[in-house]
């Protein structure tokens, strides 16, 4: 009987583990092969086609930056508030292109996790550079 309650708990704990895992990896990106040929398109980047599900993934989850912790006072959670981030200068940088870059003078973000792909970053750059339209 504890043979089989301690293999359920193991079993448990293993799903657990990968589902937690699987919650923190970053959102898939559509991959279309732009003019430079590097595969990563940054053209027409928008909040809500895009990086809305990169903060949703990455940045706007529980204990972090979302409505609820507001970590450090920010919230990723809804457009206005990343939009405003994202146009605040610290260093003569965006805020948000400060910290997912991993810039000198900047918190590094996501804490605790891997920096963002460079397609990802690079997207994110092109929408706060054309005004992060929603």
């Amino acid at each position: 009987m504890f043979k089989k309650v301690k293999t359920i708990a193991v079993i448990t704990i293993l799903l657990s583990s990968l589902s937690i895992i699987a919650c923190t990896n970053e959102s898939k990106e559509n991959i279309i092969p732009d003019n430079s040929g590097n595969g990563c398109d940054t053209t027409n980047i928008t909040y809500t086609g895009y990086v809305k599900s990169v903060m949703d993934g990455s940045c706007a989850t529980a204990g972090c930056h979302d409505a609820a912790t507001k970590s450090d006072g920010i919230d990723l959670s809804n457009y206005a508030s990343v939009k405003g981030v994202a146009l605040t200068t610290e260093h003569n940088t965006s805020l948000l292109l400060g910290v997912i870059n991993h810039n000198d003078n900047f918190t590094a973000m996501p804490e605790n996790a891997a920096k963002l792909s460079d397609c990802t970053i690079n997207k994110i750059t092109a929408w706060v550079n054309a005004g992060a339209p929603e």
